[in-house]
């Protein structure tokens, strides 16, 4: 049980900087080529 509980934290933070990294690409994409949402 104890073991259960530490992995979910683990899996949480290790997803967490992923999606910052994502979301900081997307935006410096934007802001580079502010056309390219259109073309979308």
């Amino acid at each position: 049980m104890t073991d259960d509980t530490s992995a979910s934290p683990e899996a949480l933070s290790s997803k967490s900087p992923m999606f910052t990294i994502n979301a900081q690409y997307v935006k410096d994409l934007s802001f580079e080529s502010p056309n390219i949402p259109g073309l979308i």
